[in-house]
């Protein structure tokens, strides 16, 4: 009597599960690092900004055309670079709050999600 199952091709069922997983982290993992770096990216880019219109700047009317402007001057400006208020809360300090929309660089997966950061400067 032959009761044995027979468990041919059961190690190959394991090693594709194993494969799916590690490739989904991975990709979970590379987004994740995307976002983090991106969220830097635009925090390094606001604070630099509006330290060069305080610097440039001595009024408010005119701060927010000036950082509109150096925007337009920078090829490095994240995409859909948006400033979506500039004020200043006492005559010293600068505050600008800022938007953009990250994008998964990842082809196969079209994730996109909108980042604000505020920077201040005095």
């Amino acid at each position: 009597m032959n009761d044995l199952r027979r468990e041919e091709g059961t190690s190959l069922i394991w090693f594709y599960s194993v494969v799916a997983l590690i490739v989904a982290v991975v990709l979970v993992l590379s987004l994740a690092t995307q976002q983090y770096l991106f969220a830097r990216f635009l925090k390094d880019y606001s604070e630099q900004l509006v330290l060069a219109t305080l610097s440039l700047q001595a009024d408010l009317e005119s701060s927010k055309a000036t950082a509109e402007a150096l925007v337009g001057l920078d090829s490095k400006s994240p995409k859909s670079f948006e400033i979506v208020s500039l004020t200043s809360p006492d005559s010293k300090t600068l505050v600008l709050h800022s938007c953009a929309t990250w994008q998964s660089e990842i082809a196969l997966i079209p994730l996109s999600r909108r980042m604000c950061v505020i920077s201040m400067a005095r």
